[in-house]
């Protein structure tokens, strides 16, 4: 797309945060200068998504990606940095997931941590991106009592048939920083949340995960017939999706959003 604009086939490209970050466009940049436009003009709300009808299974994806967020602000408010002993155990999912945030942090670090080793380079974090208890933004929503006396005698069968199958199933879209092969590895922002929800669930070993890459056409349907379990791939929650996507005709569940990306233009510097 760089090219058709150097030579003149578009006068503009439209596109996200990481398609169109200023270190990306010096990449490009030859015989023309490219001139990023100021404004957004709008923000997608990525998240992972699961089938509708196993709230449990969705909820344990979700807090988990809320548990990172946690990790964040603790350290922002802590003296010195945080272990994963530090974290909190719960009994909420049963006592087999009772250090379930102590493994996803021990595999990836806290939120902030994610983001640098893998975005922060490219797209510098900044604005709905920070975590904040006072704007729409990075949120990370209290967990509340933890500490039941008597767990509720619940059942994921999602959870259930991972645990069997003795391994994450997980659909990713190949884009760089977020699910790309790197050295013959996928590695990025996408990976590591699912290696995460691979430790809660595995006893703390981030490696049960088999990726499984997707398509904008086809991620819905593979989620859908339980080709993966859980979609990691730049899917942006919208209120037709939560409830009625066009490809299936079914809900999904949608984590908390896990980044925040914005559409821009972008065009050549003609003066």
């Amino acid at each position: 797309m760089y090219k058709n604009l150097r030579n003149g086939g578009c006068n503009l490209l439209f596109g996200d945060d990481f398609d169109l970050a200023p270190k990306i466009l010096e990449g490009h940049e030859t015989d023309a200068h490219f001139v990023l436009g100021n404004e957004s003009l709008s923000k997608e709300l990525f998240s992972m998504v699961t089938r509708d009808g196993d709230a449990l299974f969705s909820d344990f994806v979700n807090y988990i990606l809320q548990s990172l967020m946690t990790a964040e602000e603790e350290r922002a408010r802590a003296s010195a940095p945080i272990e994963a002993s530090d974290l909190v155990t719960t009994e909420v999912f049963g006592s087999r997931f009772r250090t379930m945030f102590q493994d996803a942090f021990a595999v990836v670090g806290h939120y902030a941590q994610l983001y640098e080793r893998h975005l922060e380079n490219v797209v510098p974090r900044s604005g709905a991106i920070a975590i904040s208890r006072n704007s729409p933004a990075m949120y990370a929503t209290p967990l509340g009592n933890l500490l039941v006396d008597d767990p509720p005698d619940q059942k994921s069968t999602t959870i259930e048939r991972i645990k069997k199958r003795g391994r994450l199933l997980v659909g990713v879209a190949d884009l760089p920083m977020f699910a790309a092969m790197v050295n013959g590895t996928r590695q990025g922002i996408d990976i590591s949340f699912s290696q995460a929800v691979s430790a809660a669930l595995f006893d703390g070993d981030p490696d049960k995960v088999e990726y499984i890459v997707v398509s904008p056409a086809d991620r819905f349907v593979k989620l859908n017939n339980g080709d993966v379990d859980m979609l990691a791939s730049t899917t942006t929650v919208t209120l037709e999706r939560d409830v009625k996507e066009p490809t299936t005709g079914q809900g999904f569940a949608f984590s908390t959003p896990m980044f925040h990306d914005q559409i821009r233009f972008v065009g050549r510097d003609t003066l």
